[in-house]
């Protein structure tokens, strides 16, 4: 019996150590020996879906966190844009403090995400992304589509030279998208 709790005890050390699916097995024929290896098994089981879920949850986490990150700078960009654009009209007094206070406050949401940016970035080092092999040139075409109307109905006409080489990378195209968008 000693042999067997033994056997019992280094299967479960060895078990939770490595993170492995190997069940504990025992030699004895013990009827409570085999039913406390058994139940420790089932124990085991649910402990690795916990863990998974846990790990699951996370990625989810650190992915919508990155997104948030990314996606707050591109209304931020506009803001400013349009910050600017206030600066250049006469104002009152009033409005140039109410201008200074929008500025102030644009800096500091600028730092949050930056700081929001600068977490996901060292918290997603782990995360795996979805690698595919993604056509450069269109991804970058169809960002700027998405934008193309936004331009002309501020009168702006751009000037696109975009390689007719064909540039292909292994990348997510999600965070690609994000990127070019940003």
């Amino acid at each position: 019996m000693r042999t067997s709790i033994q056997e019992i005890e280094r299967g479960l050390i060895d078990r939770l150590d490595h993170d492995t699916n190997i069940l504990i097995d025992v030699s004895s024929q013990d009827q409570f020996i085999r039913s406390l290896a058994t139940t420790l098994n089932r124990q085991l089981k649910i402990l690795r879906q916990k863990s998974i879920q846990y790990q699951n949850g996370e990625r989810e986490v650190q992915n919508a966190i990155s997104s948030l990150s990314h996606d707050i700078r591109t209304p931020m960009t506009a803001i400013y844009g349009y910050i600017e654009l206030l600066e250049k009209q006469e104002h009152t007094s009033a409005s140039k403090r109410y201008i200074a206070i929008i500025k102030k406050r644009m800096e500091i949401l600028a730092q949050l995400a930056e700081e929001l940016f600068q977490y996901s970035v060292s918290a997603s080092s782990t995360i795996k992304m979805k690698k595919e092999p993604v056509l450069i040139n269109s991804a970058l075409e169809e960002s700027i589509a998405a934008f193309y109307g936004t331009l002309i109905d501020r009168k702006i006409t751009p000037n696109i030279q975009i390689c007719e080489t064909k540039v292909i990378r292994m990348l997510d195209r999600s965070s690609l998208s994000r990127i070019f968008s940003n």
